[in-house]
């Protein structure tokens, strides 16, 4: 009875002590395959690349050339300030703000 005892308070007082290591835990009734899906990840454009050799966007923390995918959208066209990704449903354009607009020569 006083090993539960102990057990029990131990048990209790962690929940106080650390929440989110106790809420942290699987679920291990939950399947394998389960993914709790977030908000829909935002696709922001960081920087492009332009040379007459060259087109490089990052979006998103990932370098990407015309052709290349993230996030199931294709990437169109790459140009000097704007990138244009298209999946199947619609198409969308990525536009730099105009004070992260920098030319290199």
């Amino acid at each position: 009875m006083f090993r539960l005892s102990i057990h029990f308070l131990l048990v209790s007082s962690l929940t106080y002590i650390m929440p989110g290591a106790v809420l942290a835990f699987d679920d291990p009734t939950m399947p394998a395959s389960f993914v709790q899906s977030s908000s829909p990840k935002r696709l922001t454009l960081e920087s492009i690349l332009y040379s007459d050799t060259r087109k490089v966007a990052t979006i998103s923390g990932q370098v990407l050339a015309e052709g290349d995918s993230i996030d199931g959208k294709k990437i169109l066209y790459i140009g000097r300030d704007s990138v244009r990704l298209a999946d199947d449903a619609k198409e969308l354009t990525l536009t730099l703000k105009r004070s992260s607009i920098r030319q290199v020569k």
